[in-house]
């Protein structure tokens, strides 16, 4: 499974569950007056956009 580092003051950090901050970004585009649709589709390219630079790199 997939996790998020989230590091915080004085060096110590948090793992948390990978899905959380897609989550959060959905939450916060939902709230922002985005569709629900729209928000996850986002996401989704965000993810792949990011998964083909890395591939590229």
């Amino acid at each position: 499974m997939y996790t998020c580092r989230i590091h915080l003051p004085k060096g110590s950090s948090v793992d948390l569950p990978g899905y959380l901050p897609v989550i959060v970004i959905v939450v916060v585009l939902v709230l922002l007056g985005y569709d629900i649709s729209a928000a996850i589709a986002a996401v989704i390219a965000v993810g792949a956009a990011a998964r083909e630079l890395g591939r590229t790199a």
